[in-house]
C-alpha cells in the first residue's frame, strides 16, 4: 500500500519511504510537521508541558490505562513523558556506532514516539512500528507536534512488514520483554537489516536488587523473578492491576546474546554511562592518601570484576552490536569482507 505522505518533496527520504511502503502487507503513515496546540496541565503530576507535546498529553490523559490513584501511575507518566529525552540518549549511543544522518532506522515498539522523534531530528530516515492502536495515536500526535517526519506502521515485532535488508540500524528499547515470541522477533529484526547494520537493544535487568525490590513495570516486590503464569496471576488476581499482565519474558543476558548470534548479530553489553568513569580512575590516583585503595580499585578494574559488580545492579541492560556479513554459510565481520 502506498504511503500517505504528509511531508511532500522528492527527497532521498521520501524515495526511501516509498520503496519500503511498496512492500506487501505494509500499512504506513508518514507523519510530518503540524501546528502544536495549547499546553495541557494536570494536577500534581503534569505541571508543565511543552507546547509540542500538548496534543500527545491530552490523548495520553484521556486514554491512559492508569489513574493517579494507581501505584504504577508515576512511573508510567515519567516513562512516557520522558520518551524524547530517552530518545536523545539512544541517538547518542547509535551515533557512536555509525552516522545517523541519512540512514534508514527502524524503531521497534514506537510507544509514544519519543525515540523516533529524536532519531528523525538527527536526520535519520525513521520507520517505527507499534501494534497497539492507542499508542499509535499517541505517537502520531507527538510526532506531529514536534514537526518530525516518521513512517509509522501498525505492526508487530514478530511479523515486520519490510523486505530483507531494508535498514541500516535497529532500535529495540525496552520492548523484547513485551513480545509473545521473542525468538521470532529477533529473527525478524535480523532479517530486515543489512550486513554491517547497527543494533541498539535494552531490557530490564531481572537480577538487579532494585528491580527485585520494586518491579520496573508494576512496582511490586519480586514480580520480575516470577514465572509468567505466577506473575500474571499475582498481578491480575491478587493486585488487580487494571491493564493486566503484559510482560512475557525478561530475557537473561546470555540467552539474548545467543539468540542474536544465531542470526549473525554480535551484541555486546555496554555499561551504562554512570559507570563509564570506572574505566578512567586517574582522578583517584592523584590523591595521595587514597593511592592504596586505588591500587585495589585498579586491580579489580583490570579483571573486569568491578565493572561487572556495578553493572549487575543497574536496573536495565544496554546492548549494542553489528550484523555480520553472511558468506558461504559463515558470518564474517564487515571489515574483513569490505562490506558497509
Amino acid at each position: 500500500m502506498p504511503a500517505n505522505t504528509l511531508g511532500g518533496g522528492g527527497s532521498a527520504e521520501s524515495n526511501e519511504a516509498g520503496r519500503l511502503a511498496d512492500a506487501p502487507g505494509t500499512n504506513i503513515l508518514i507523519v510530518a510537521p503540524g501546528e502544536p496546540t495549547d499546553p495541557v496541565t494536570h494536577p500534581s503530576t503534569l505541571d508543565h508541558v511543552r507546547p509540542e507535546d500538548s496534543e500527545f498529553v491530552r490523548l495520553f490523559l484521556e486514554t491512559s490505562e492508569f489513574g493517579e490513584s494507581d501505584k504504577e501511575y508515576p512511573g508510567y507518566v515519567n516513562f512516557n513523558l520522558g520518551a524524547v529525552a530517552r530518545g536523545e540518549q539512544v541517538s547518542d549511543v547509535l551515533e557512536q556506532q555509525f552516522p545517523i544522518k541519512g540512514a534508514a532506522v527502524l524503531d521497534i515498539g514506537a510507544g509514544s514516539g519519543g525515540v523516533a522523534i529524536a532519531l528523525a531530528k538527527r536526520g535519520a530516515i525513521v520507520h517505527a512500528i507499534e501494534p497497539d492502536q492507542t499508542r499509535l495515536a499517541w505517537a502520531q500526535a507527538r510526532i506531529r507536534g514536534h514537526g518530525a517526519t516518521v513512517m509509522l506502521s501498525k505492526a508487530s515485532a514478530e511479523t515486520l512488514p519490510y523486505p530483507d535488508g531494508s535498514f541500516d540500524a535497529i532500535c529495540c528499547d525496552s520492548v523484547i520483554e513485551h513480545v509473545p515470541s521473542p525468538r521470532r522477533a529477533i529473527a525478524e529484526m535480523c532479517r530486515v537489516t543489512k550486513s554491517g547494520s547497527a543494533f541498539y537493544v535494552t531490557t530490564p535487568n531481572r537480577f538487579s536488587l532494585l528491580n527485585i525490590y520494586r518491579d520496573p513495570h508494576y512496582q511490586f516486590f519480586g514480580v520480575i523473578l516470577m514465572p509468567r503464569p505466577i506473575g500474571k496471576w499475582y498481578v491480575e488476581r491478587v493486585r488487580r492491576v487494571p491493564r493486566g499482565y503484559w510482560v512475557y519474558r525478561v530475557p537473561r543476558r546470555s540467552w539474548l546474546l545467543r539468540e542474536f548470534k544465531k542470526h549473525g548479530v554480535i551484541l555486546r553489553f555496554q555499561p551504562p554511562p554512570e559507570f563509564q568513569k570506572l574505566r578512567d580512575p586517574g582522578t583517584i590516583t592523584r590523591t595521595r592518601w587514597i593511592r592504596p585503595l586505588a591500587r585495589v580499585f585498579l586491580a579489580l578494574r583490570a579483571g573486569g570484576l568491578l565493572e561487572s559488580l556495578a553493572s549487575a545492579q543497574y536496573p536495565s541492560n544496554l546492548y549494542v552490536g553489528t550484523k555480520l556479513v553472511a558468506e558461504k554459510g559463515a558470518f564474517l565481520r564487515p571489515s574483513a569482507t569490505g562490506g558497509n
